[in-house]
């Protein structure tokens, strides 16, 4: 089976440990000091209407957007994809301090297309902790984390001899699967309500 996230280059995307409707306010009450002009719209979840696949750019020369909905497979958990690399990371850290609940990034490369492949895990905990874990290439294979290692982790996969065994794609995938997340299911990028798209629309004056 195809994963959908093969689609991409690169691939972020977060799980945040709340539902919907919570998130939704939530958000909403972080952006109103952060963003004086966006639009929200509700539709069927897309994430092409994010950011259509292969290429996701680095951010920074366009607007931010991104897309929050209920996995179909995960009722009671929100998933975030936005159109950064970095998955606006930024944006899920104020979350995570300001309301003390869990997230879980993970960003995915599909290394058959992507010229710097990364493969990641980010835990940011209820107790505002925050655990990363990646393998990427710059001019080399490097490896890299920080913070304190998770219950679903298995730490033997670190000592593998090459660095990009070290986390990879299905690593990450059997971490999540720990966790309770399939993101390889179709369901995943399916819901039973619409999906809440939020759009910056200009830079702040």
């Amino acid at each position: 089976m195809n994963n959908f996230y093969d689609k991409y280059e690169f691939f972020p995307l977060t799980i945040l440990d709340s539902p919907l409707e919570t998130v939704e306010l939530e958000i909403k009450e972080i952006l109103k000091n952060w963003w004086k002009d966006s639009k929200i719209e509700f539709g069927t979840v897309d994430l092409g209407k994010i950011n259509p696949p292969p290429m996701l750019t680095a951010g920074g020369a366009h607007f931010p957007k991104f897309l929050i909905w209920e996995p179909k497979n995960n009722p009671n958990s929100t998933a975030f994809f936005g159109n950064y690399q970095d998955g606006l990371n930024s944006l899920i850290h104020v979350w995570n301090q300001r309301f003390g609940k869990r997230a879980v990034s993970v960003r995915l490369s599909n290394d058959s297309i992507c010229d710097y492949p990364h493969h990641e895990i980010n835990v940011k905990t209820t107790d505002n902790e925050e655990r990363i874990v990646h393998t990427h290439v710059e001019s080399k294979w490097e490896f890299f984390q920080t913070g304190p290692v998770q219950e679903f982790e298995d730490i033997e996969n670190y000592k593998a001899r090459k660095i990009k065994d070290r986390l990879s794609n299905d690593i990450v995938n059997k971490y999540l699967t720990k966790l309770g997340f399939e993101i390889r299911e179709e369901d995943f990028y399916k819901s039973n309500q619409e999906g809440i798209y939020f759009e910056r629309l200009s830079w702040n004056k």
